[in-house]
């Protein structure tokens, strides 16, 4: 049974094992994609990634689809002025909230999409606003490479002091935070990263600051996700929220 929407307190977070699906031509042979996404897909240059983006989006609409209870295809996604994925036009009957929800008005459904390698996570909230960010932990890479590129002057001098195995880990939990937080406020790459900083709180999770010279100002909370083996997951929420979530898993049956 496909679960109620969250109320405005709760976040729900999806996971796709892009790695379990059938081939490409399956996905397509549905119906469900739209227009600019089939084009999408045949402008992916390694198959195995218009594989992996198809079938996102296959089971974004099939998980839209079935809190909207309407057709899969009948989802229209559009995308706002800075590039930020969003559902055209479509409001919830408020009937469809799970309890908890006060109001008898509809509601606003808001989602964000982020997928790496074989995994794919999405984030839905009504009546909020949310961002979702997922990196694979590759060993390979150096992210000495990308501080420039990531970090602010405080947050370099934290990382300097640190072994590989932890400046990796906690270098991924700051990309992916701030990445979040970028898609929380909908400007997604178009923002600097070094402008914005994440602080910890006690219980482990962070918030990220948008830095102006010496001015601080909180944007989001960080709540790390535990969505699967070798990645590392940021949640983004409104800085006072509970940090209530729960996470259902797509079956390809």
């Amino acid at each position: 049974m496909f679960p109620d929407l969250p109320d405005r307190s709760e976040v729900h977070v999806w996971k796709i094992d892009t790695g379990k699906t059938g081939n490409l031509r399956e996905i397509l042979a549905f119906g469900i994609l739209s227009i600019d996404e089939q084009e999408k897909v045949h402008h992916f240059r390694r198959s195995e990634d218009a594989l992996r983006y198809a079938t996102s989006h296959f089971y974004l609409r099939k998980i839209m689809a079935g809190y909207c209870k309407i057709s899969p295809e009948s989802v229209s996604i559009s995308k706002t002025t800075l590039g930020k994925p969003a559902l055209d036009g479509l409001r919830l009957p408020a009937e469809s909230v799970t309890a908890g929800g006060s109001s008898n008005r509809s509601k606003n459904i808001e989602f964000s999409i982020s997928h790496s390698r074989d995994l794919t996570v999405i984030s839905i909230v009504t009546e909020a606003t949310t961002g979702v960010d997922l990196e694979y932990m590759d060993t390979s890479l150096d992210p000495t490479k990308l501080y420039d590129f990531c970090l602010s002057a405080r947050e370099k001098e934290f990382f300097s002091d640190l072994g590989y195995d932890d400046r990796l880990l906690r270098f991924l939990r700051v990309w992916t935070a701030k990445e979040a937080a970028l898609k929380y406020l909908g400007i997604g790459l178009t923002g600097d990263l070094r402008t914005y900083e994440c602080r910890y709180r006690h219980e482990g999770t962070l918030d990220v600051w948008a830095v102006h010279e010496d001015n601080y100002s909180e944007i989001c909370r960080i709540i790390p996700i535990p969505a699967g083996k070798d990645y590392v997951t940021a949640l983004a929420i409104p800085p006072q929220s509970s940090g209530r979530y729960r996470i259902f898993s797509v079956d390809h049956g």
